[in-house]
């Protein structure tokens, strides 16, 4: 057993799983990354219409008053194992994950500028060809998101699984249902 990593789930009193962060490196996030020309970013405004879209265009208009922010600091910590920075900032750069922008271009209050965290979690059962975990890249956008009103956008629109409750198909009927996820 030695040599092998273990990672205990923890559960908050919300159901939510604690994942502890793990300081990220090019050996094991390059295979978990979308390759080149595939995901990474997507415009969001062609997708959007009516009061989203004119919200994302203009998102001083979802900057949230002072007293009504969250308290917590500005700045979320990045865990990237020492040495290995420039590869993974560039790495993420190229594959249009992030972009570089000056510091003076983001947005501050008293408390400084928000900057975001990030950090990796294992992806289970997958490894590199030196053993290590493959790690999955976490944005940490909780200070940015301290500070914005959410854009609900037509969420509720959506149908939830009890609205399926009353359906009722007749003999000839035929109900098909899909979803995906990415691994």
């Amino acid at each position: 057993m030695f040599g092998m990593m273990f990672w205990l789930k923890r559960i908050s009193y919300d159901g939510e799983e604690f994942v502890d962060p793990v300081p990220l490196t090019l050996e094991q996030i390059f295979q978990s990354l979308p390759p080149l020309g595939h995901g990474g970013s997507v415009e969001l405004e062609p997708l959007l219409v009516g009061h989203a879209k004119h919200l994302i265009r203009h998102p001083e208009k979802i900057l949230l008053d002072e007293a009504l922010k969250e308290p917590g600091p500005n700045k979320a910590r990045v865990h990237i194992t020492p040495g290995e920075e420039l590869g993974i900032w560039h790495l993420l750069h190229e594959r249009e994950i992030v972009e570089w922008i000056k510091l003076d271009a983001v947005y501050s209050d008293g408390g400084g500028p928000y900057l975001s965290g990030m950090f990796g979690v294992p992806k289970a059962g997958r490894c590199t060809s030196a053993g290590n975990p493959l790690l999955r890249v976490i944005m940490n956008l909780k200070p940015i998101n301290r500070a914005l009103e959410i854009i609900r956008g037509d969420i509720s629109e959506l149908p939830m699984a009890t609205m399926w409750g009353q359906l009722i198909l007749e003999e000839d009927e035929t109900i098909y249902c899909s979803q995906a996820d990415t691994r």
